[in-house]
């Protein structure tokens, strides 16, 4: 038992040690009320630039000390190449806890609204660039080298017809969707709760007009690949589920029952 404080101890400690200090007070005192700021629900983790501090930051949630991490890296990968990136002229919505991984770039214009759900992840090398709304759900994972991308940036012609689409449109992901590495995630794009993303996709529409939830899809542009999947969150059980494959390393397939995790 006091082997196991003293650990925890240490662990906390080098956890505190890492936050870039001078960016987390400058990041919460400028962006919080006093009330809020002295709890310092946002910590940031490694080098950050901020191109502008000019929005808000609204928290729906309980507010907790370092509830939010900025380059709390959970990854394999955990050297920096560079420097993160943050502009905030917009509206920043945080619904409860969440982390991102190291060498992120996060940019809201001044119309723009980021909405980010509970218990979320955004991977490192990932970059999220919001014009007009981009809403991410609970449990949302956004893998390493990923991007997401509420507007086109330049207006194109219909030579035919002459007409030009407007730039921007809502990102609407909802809730428990996994993004594997290197999708990128365009306007109009609306998703199914439990939607898996194969690597190497582009999301480009509404989803839930013909993709059900537990759902993977995959491609450029993304299309169904199969139903009824859906990735094991809980990591305790993924651990029970890695040990039983360690254990029995001729199994190729772990059949799920329930009463097992009991």
């Amino acid at each position: 038992m006091a082997r196991a404080k003293i650990v925890s101890a240490l662990e906390k400690w080098r956890i505190l040690r890492a936050v870039n200090w001078p960016k987390t007070l400058y990041f919460n005192f400028r962006m919080f009320a006093f009330k809020t700021a002295v709890k310092l629900p946002v910590f940031f983790y490694g080098r950050i630039r901020f191109n502008a501090l000019n929005g808000q930051v609204l928290i729906k949630a309980p507010i907790t000390r370092g509830m939010v991490r900025f380059g709390f890296n959970y990854e394999l990968i955990r050297a920096a190449m560079g420097t993160s990136e943050m502009k905030i002229d917009g509206i920043l919505i945080i619904n409860g806890a969440f982390s991102t991984g190291i060498d992120y770039a996060v940019i809201i214009e001044k119309e723009g609204v980021l909405e980010i759900g509970a218990s979320s992840y955004l991977g490192s090398r990932t970059k999220i660039i919001v014009t007009k709304r981009v809403s991410l759900g609970r449990y949302f994972r956004l893998s390493y080298e990923s991007q997401i991308l509420d507007s086109n940036f330049h207006y194109m012609l219909d030579v035919e017809t002459n007409e030009i689409p407007r730039l921007d449109d809502e990102v609407i992901i909802n809730d428990y969707c996994w993004i594997g590495n290197r999708t990128t995630i365009l306007k109009s794009t609306k998703t199914p709760s439990y939607l898996t993303v194969a690597s190497n996709s582009l999301l480009n529409k509404d989803y839930t007009r013909f993709i059900k939830e537990k759902s993977l899809i995959g491609g450029i542009p993304a299309k169904l690949i199969r139903t009824n999947v859906t990735r094991v969150y809980d990591p305790n059980k993924e651990m029970m589920i890695s040990e039983y494959f360690r254990s029995h390393p001729d199994e190729q397939v772990f059949r799920y029952d329930p009463d097992f995790f009991h």
